[in-house]
């Protein structure tokens, strides 16, 4: 699950650095998620151009296709990710518990197992509120 939070991390660091590319030219993108679309992206890589064949002016080009490259990269490794933790998850019989009840997902029972930990340590479900943060104090 850290991995994972980190590769998605590094592709909205690329992602913001791609918006920038194109602010830093006056060329206007799809704003939100439009953008990183199949879409999106083949209205981005008309702009591309690989950076051995830019000229001096155009290297931001060059740039961007560097950039496009290492988001295709990243995004296929945070499917084979996703794809490891559906198969755990799938077979976490805590994982399956928590997915019962409404609005829990599977991230979300993912990452409640992964920081619990072992949830039979806690004597109480107080014990596991105050363990996460979600108990008021007077301090």
């Amino acid at each position: 699950m850290k991995y994972r939070k980190t590769l998605v991390n590094r592709i909205n660091r690329i992602q913001n650095h791609i918006r920038t590319l194109f602010d830093h030219q006056g060329i206007s993108i799809p704003d939100g998620h439009r953008a990183w679309t199949a879409a999106g992206i083949e209205t981005l890589s008309q702009h591309r151009k690989p950076l051995a064949e830019c000229q001096p002016d155009e290297f931001w080009r060059g740039e961007l296709d560097l950039e496009l490259q290492s988001l295709d990269a990243l995004w296929q490794q945070l499917q084979q990710v996703d794809d490891q933790l559906e198969k755990v998850a799938e077979q976490d019989e805590q994982v399956q518990l928590l997915q019962t009840i409404p609005g829990v997902g599977r991230r979300t029972a993912e990452v409640i197992v992964a920081a619990l930990d072992h949830p039979h340590r806690f004597k109480n479900s107080r014990q596991v509120s105050a363990y996460a943060g979600l108990v008021p104090d007077q301090r």
